[in-house]
């Protein structure tokens, strides 16, 4: 998809079409576990702010969002069940403190369901 999107804009394809289509366009690269695709979508997506306005600044901040998480973890810690990945200890401490904060943060009581998750295995 990046390839595709890649060639789209190295033509000038992108230039034809409104911003729900530049964003459909654009989103291999803020759906990318790099921090080149985070860079390149929030580039593109500044681009669409001059352009289009206050339509795209909700795209731009959700770019921003993602590359933080690109940022601090190396990918996105929530495909880590589907990708048979194993969670790493700081990705584990950053579900549990939200999963705290959320409790805290609630004016009732709540349960706070986190994950059926494989953490990690080690044999004895």
């Amino acid at each position: 998809a990046r390839e595709i999107a890649d060639e789209a804009i190295r033509r000038g394809f992108d230039r034809r079409y409104g911003l729900p289509e530049r964003v459909f366009l654009y989103l291999p690269f803020e759906h990318g576990e790099g921090l080149a695709d985070q860079d390149r979508f929030i580039a593109l997506m500044e681009a669409c702010v001059r352009e289009f306005g206050e339509a795209a600044v909700e795209y731009l901040e959700y770019g921003h969002k993602h590359r933080v998480i690109i940022q601090r973890f190396g990918r996105f810690p929530h495909r880590n069940k589907i990708l048979q990945r194993t969670d790493t200890p700081a990705e584990i401490v950053d579900v549990v403190g939200a999963a705290a904060v959320e409790a805290y943060d609630a004016d009732q009581q709540i349960a706070v369901l986190m994950s059926q998750r494989l953490i990690g295995a080690k044999k004895w």
